[in-house]
């Protein structure tokens, strides 16, 4: 077995691996909205009762939380991945290919002023995470490999996960978005 794939470093796949962090069962796009929803609902109702019953104390700590709620999560989402991109340095827009085997891959980075090669086991890897657009090799908890699964087809990623999955258990997840 010999399955080729590839994936760039750029803003896009960095901010998938961020917003992976904080959802694993809902979209990261569905997350937001729900937060979005959920904060601007309690604040609604501080702001009923505090016209309602007078605004108190309590009424202005939830508004005060509400807000800083709901603008933690919009840095989260929009501006924490550009800040996680632009640190990158030398990785930033690197092309990485891999290319995997039974038992290990073999990743050759390509960047602006970066070029390596590694060869690595999959027992070696911390976890994997797969979702619909990439899979996500841990190689430790802050060192992690991108995949585009747009590179690779239906029957390819089936052998990979077969593969990965025989060797790291429950270590391998699959995300449903």
């Amino acid at each position: 077995m010999e399955i080729h794939a590839s994936s760039r470093y750029d803003l896009k796949t960095v901010a998938s691996l961020c917003r992976m962090f904080r959802v694993k069962k809902t979209t990261p796009v569905l997350h937001l909205v729900l937060m979005l929803i959920a904060y601007g609902f309690v604040a609604g109702v501080c702001i009923a009762l505090g016209f309602g019953r007078g605004f108190d104390s309590f009424i202005a700590v939830l508004l005060t939380v509400c807000a800083v709620g709901l603008c933690l999560e919009l840095v989260i989402f929009f501006i924490f991945p550009r800040i996680q991109y632009r640190n990158m340095a030398d990785l930033r827009d690197a092309e990485n290919r891999f290319v995997f085997r039974e038992t290990d891959f073999v990743v050759t980075t390509d960047g602006a002023s970066q070029k390596a090669e590694a060869h690595i086991s999959y027992s070696a890897l911390v976890r994997v995470v797969e979702t619909k657009a990439y899979l996500y090799l841990f190689q430790t908890k802050n060192q992690t490999f991108i995949v585009d699964r747009a590179t690779l087809s239906d029957e390819d990623m089936s052998e990979l996960r077969r593969c990965m999955a025989h060797v790291l258990g429950k270590r391998y997840s699959i995300y449903r978005y």
